[in-house]
């Protein structure tokens, strides 16, 4: 049987307050003078019911409230909660105890007792509130350095895809082929070839970029590509003009499209990338057997824009031959 640490420390604090707070408060009306453990136990109910329903209380408010950013939200919440609550605990628990000793409810120290109460509660409510607090700022560092860890992870393997020596070497044989035939297409193709390595090391350290530049960069990654496959990619391209300037993680397209374009040959119909006037770019992949590929590769990606942008990546079959992967775009004016 599993002890929850967490409640046994809370009854320890209990039964401490129980046998503390006689000693602070004018509780001789109740049941004597000389009977202190009759009074530390009214003083442990006390205790037990204030504190139950503030632990209670605020954890209901971290589950509502549970990030950084909205810290002043959930302690205000809580506190004035807490506050409230403890209030009429002590209220109601002298009411009663009027009735059990047949009393005038001013013969009772009701308003030290408040204060007390009150006071008790919210140094206790502060210290779990710093306790969270602490705890949840320490996993956001450790959760931002292990993006960063991703992050870094996939720009190399973006940058592997493009450096490998199979790229490498097919690029060269197409520039030694074109020297020969097309002098003109082969100062293109090396002139794209460049401007791709350029793009890499410019963008690398980037966190988002225009969206244009991103789809002027994988146009011609794609040129580089057809010519070495020798046949057309079945990509098209439906983004209007007035959506360029929005903000996209850079070589995420690339990183989507890269396993596609790798097996082209086999299962792939069509690509259609669009705007979505939601906020979205769309990839569509038409052809079979593509959702668990493209699916076991989004996680750093998915991961880092939610890191970035607080908004989700998506991928859908909309059928057995067609999926849909959904980016998030953003605004110029916004700021990560």
């Amino acid at each position: 049987m599993k002890i929850d640490r967490a409640a046994i420390i809370r009854l320890i604090v209990m039964i401490m307050l129980g046998l503390v707070f006689p000693l602070f408060t004018s509780l001789d009306q109740v049941g004597g003078k000389s009977l202190y453990w009759l009074k530390a136990f009214y003083s442990f109910l006390f205790a037990f019911a204030i504190y139950e329903g503030d632990f209670r209380i605020v954890k209901f408010f971290r589950n509502k409230y549970p990030d950084i950013s909205q810290t002043r939200v959930r302690t205000i919440a809580s506190m004035a909660s807490t506050s409230g609550y403890t209030l009429c605990v002590v209220f109601v628990g002298f009411w009663l105890l009027t009735l059990s000793y047949g009393e005038s409810m001013s013969v009772y120290p009701v308003t030290q007792v408040m204060l007390i109460a009150l006071f008790v509660s919210m140094v206790i409510g502060a210290i779990y509130e710093s306790s969270y607090f602490s705890g949840r700022w320490k996993q956001t560092v450790i959760e931002a350095e292990r993006l960063k860890g991703e992050k870094v992870s996939s720009e190399y393997e973006i940058l592997k895809q493009q450096v490998n020596p199979d790229f490498l070497f097919k690029s060269l044989q197409v520039i030694e082929e074109l020297i020969e035939s097309e002098e003109s297409q082969a100062l293109d193709y090396t002139e794209k070839l460049s401007q791709t390595y350029r793009y890499i090391l410019q963008q690398r350290d980037e966190e988002l970029i225009d969206l244009k530049t991103e789809i002027d960069y994988v146009q011609k990654y794609l040129s580089l590509l057809q010519k070495q496959l020798a046949q057309p990619l079945p990509i098209q391209w439906q983004i209007d003009s007035e959506v360029e300037h929005k903000r996209i993680i850079p070589f995420s397209l690339q990183y989507i499209l890269s396993p596609i374009l790798a097996n082209s040959t086999q299962r792939l119909s069509q690509v259609i990338i669009f705007y979505k006037p939601d906020q979205l770019l769309g990839i569509r992949i038409q052809g079979t057997g593509w959702f668990e590929l493209i699916q076991e590769t989004l996680p750093p990606l998915q991961k880092k824009y939610a890191y970035l942008t607080n908004q989700q990546l998506d991928i859908t079959a909309t059928s057995e031959e067609e999926i849909e992967i959904w980016l998030p775009l953003l605004d110029t004016q916004i700021q990560v």
